[in-house]
């Protein structure tokens, strides 16, 4: 399996080994190559063999825009190999080198990292060494970047494969409870060290950065850390109070969930200068060791370098349209086409997009309304695909998996904040299919989906497999919201389970249909504003009456959310 790799350059060194870049000779890309040898560990004991799969397994599960993709792990010779997806881009322990983040920056990057830790503790998996070299920053095409978790699971697997405790955390940033190695890795301390992170992204070091890790474990539980505002006090108060509730001593005071994390941090409304550029004159830093900084001087106001007026920038809310059409036409136009369409009814055929009863009344007490289901188009006319327009009038928010897999193969929305992620759920492979029945427009831009899975390719998409996403409605928004999931489908059912922000999950099934693509619109009458929603499509049945096992074929193409 090695000879497939063709080592070019280290690229560093942990605990675990080395890390090299390498060809991948077979798919002809870069990666990132990882030997971890096995020490006192016997490969061949079955019940060693039943937990490295089960744990490797996971990790090669997981497909997230804010995590490292993990290709592969195998055990060859007398070691364990670990091919992961290569990202060209500077870590946050680089990026502190030149100056702490402004608090919008770290804004961002929380929300970012607490989706990652939400994709990974769904399906088991704990970092337990969160630190500032764990964290790369890519820039995104809108401005900004956007924040991923390089090595999940890295902690763990190692001292799996070597046998004894692997410790890869930075012990300043280190949750005090973990210090104990009898303690394992859990929600409340991932999101502790989420908050150190934050904390000495702001703050531009950390003043436990030259204490021994017994120093900083008994300067935790003592409540010794002091408040983000004493080192950075440009952070607004709400969100320095935030920062400091995760970095909590006390396990018990932190959040109990990402989820209750994350409700929390959406509520707070981040007031920062226009001005995006770094803040070079924030005071001396001297570097500790490599990943912790100790401070040696405040940091400077934000209004003390910049004369820019501040501006609002709300919790990911898209901007506000502002049209200069008359309102009293908008009205009325609205008031005839709704008239005409309760009237008429919207009636489609195949190759037709719509929704049949979409302006209909939704009796009181409905939580999720599915919509009539349409056959977008056909496997057979894919030769004259049908083009979709994702653009209209009501859109909030879209993404179209133009590649696979889909979870990091997307195009979004540049100004929706409404789909906060997608990856896929369960262990199969997806490919880019390049033939498909339907295309979407999304201004000038024609997007092609192209993410599936098949039967003919290795780990096949089995029954109770499909895809995942989650979905926050903004504090600002009113109204209630329609989802549509287009999906391509091999005369396969589909269920649908939309989990609440209260955790209940009400569900609904879909009948199979002609192969080809299908639109599958549901709505939620009343959102809970800033509330998330997970909404799960999987494969109930398959098109073949053999095994209740056997493979089944089917793609995500497009999500779409618009008001009503």
């Amino acid at each position: 399996m090695t000879e497939r790799y063709e080592i070019i350059k280290l690229l560093g060194k942990d605990p675990a080994g080395g890390m090299y870049l390498a060809e991948d000779t077979t798919l002809e890309r870069k990666v990132v190559f990882r030997n971890i040898d096995c020490v006192g560990v016997d490969t061949e004991d079955q019940s060693w063999k039943e937990e490295f799969s089960a744990y490797s397994g996971k990790l090669c599960a997981l497909q997230h825009p804010n995590l490292l993709t993990i290709f592969d792990i195998f055990v060859e010779g007398d070691g364990v190999s670990m091919v992961t997806q290569f990202i060209e881009g500077e870590s946050l322990a680089e990026r502190l080198e030149q100056g702490p983040l402004k608090q919008l920056s770290a804004y961002h990057m929380a929300g970012d990292l607490l989706e990652g830790l939400h994709a990974a503790h769904a399906s088991g998996v704990f970092h337990g060494a969160l630190h500032t070299g764990s964290i790369k920053r890519l820039p995104r095409a809108s401005g900004g970047h956007r924040y991923l978790i390089v090595d999940l699971g890295l902690n763990k697997l190692a001292t799996m494969v070597k046998g004894e405790d692997i410790h890869i955390a930075d012990p300043v940033l280190l949750a005090p409870e973990l210090h104990d190695q009898k303690n394992e890795p859990d929600v409340r301390a991932d999101l502790f060290m989420l908050g150190q992170i934050c904390y000495t992204a702001m703050a531009g070091g950390h003043p436990f950065a030259e204490k021994s890790p017994e120093d900083c474990v008994q300067a935790y539980l003592a409540g010794e850390l002091t408040d983000l505002s004493e080192f950075a006090p440009h952070v607004q108060e709400d969100f320095a109070d935030w920062v400091m509730l995760l970095a909590s001593g006390d396990a018990s005071q932190r959040p109990e969930s990402i989820r209750d994390a994350m409700e929390s941090l959406q509520r707070i409304t981040i007031i920062e200068p226009i001005d995006e550029s770094v803040l070079n004159e924030s005071g001396q830093v001297t570097v500790a060791s490599t990943a912790s900084v100790r401070l040696t001087a405040p940091m400077v106001e934000v209004s003390d370098v910049t004369q820019q007026a501040p501006v609002a920038v709300p919790n990911y809310v898209a901007p506000t349209h502002k049209s200069n059409k008359n309102p009293i036409i908008i009205i009325a136009t609205l008031c005839v086409l709704i008239g005409l369409g309760l009237w008429f009814g919207l009636t489609r055929n195949d190759g037709e997009v719509g929704q049949d009863d979409a302006l209909s009344t939704i009796p009181d007490g409905v939580k999720v309304h599915l919509h009539d289901v349409v056959l977008v188009n056909t496997i057979a006319q894919r030769k004259e695909p049908v083009l979709v327009d994702l653009e209209t009038d009501k859109t909030l928010d879209w993404m179209v998996a133009t590649g696979a897999p889909a979870s990091s193969n997307r195009k979004e929305r540049e100004t929706g904040h409404y789909i906060q992620s997608v990856f896929s759920k369960g262990d199969f492979n997806e490919f880019a299919m390049k033939k498909v029945p339907v295309k979407f427009k999304a201004g000038k831009e024609e997007l092609v989906p192209m993410a599936a899975t098949d039967s003919k390719k290795g780990h096949n998409a089995k029954l109770d497999e499909g895809w995942e996403m989650i979905l926050r409605i903004p504090q600002k928004h009113k109204g209630s919201v329609i989802i549509s999931l287009y999906m391509t489908q091999w005369q396969n059912d589909f269920d649908v389970a939309v989990t609440m922000p209260d955790e209940e999950v009400i569900m609904f099934s879909v009948p199979a249909q002609t192969p080809g693509v299908v639109k599958i619109p549901f709505e939620i009458p009343d959102p809970q504003a800033g509330g998330f929603y997970t909404i799960a499509i999987t494969a109930a049945s398959a098109n073949s009456k053999e095994s209740p096992k056997v493979n089944v074929t089917m793609g995500i193409n497009a999500i779409h959310v618009e008001g009503r």
